[in-house]
């Protein structure tokens, strides 16, 4: 009797065992990883804007857009691609710089593990002479590669109107 149940025991272990590795290996098919890290949805989703307008980081011409709206009030992560560059600008960009007559940039740390966010301070440089800092806005940014350009930024706040635009860089 007992080598019955011992048996029935083993028996239910191992079954359990098997399911366990069957929902494993299903779920890592599904769920995008880095080194077997889970990335977070922002990293993956079909709604994370690209950047990638050369005058992003082309000095010297003014372009009357606007980042404003969407991208500016938390609504969309995005991220520089192409001619835009792979990173958002890290240092003040000069007056009519980066497409318009104000330029979003931080220079806050950059997270540096896959999957990790951090927060940071975005600038606006918006008239000559009168500072890089002007105003600051809360944000964040998720790495989701180990490529330099892996990066997904939103930006919580910002003032609403006006030409500003993100500045990307290489």
């Amino acid at each position: 009797m007992e080598q019955i149940i011992y048996n029935h025991i083993q028996s239910l272990l191992n079954q359990c065992s098997s399911t366990t590795e069957s929902a494993t290996e299903t779920a890592s098919a599904f769920t995008p990883t880095t080194a077997n890290i889970a990335l977070p949805s922002q990293c993956i989703s079909s709604s994370t804007i690209t950047l990638n307008e050369s005058w992003r980081k082309d000095f010297g011409h003014l372009y009357w857009n606007s980042d404003q709206g969407e991208l500016d009030m938390g609504r969309f992560w995005f991220r520089f691609s192409g001619a835009a560059g792979s990173l958002l600008r890290n240092t003040c960009p000069a007056f009519h710089n980066c497409g318009s007559t104000g330029a979003y940039w931080s220079d806050s740390p950059l997270p540096t593990e896959n999957g990790e966010t951090v927060y940071k301070t975005f600038y606006e440089s918006f008239y000559p002479n009168s500072g890089c800092k002007e105003q600051s806005y809360s944000g964040r940014a998720t790495r989701c590669s180990e490529d330099r350009g892996g990066v997904v930024y939103i930006m919580d706040n910002a003032r609403s109107g006006g030409e500003d635009k993100f500045c990307g860089m290489d």
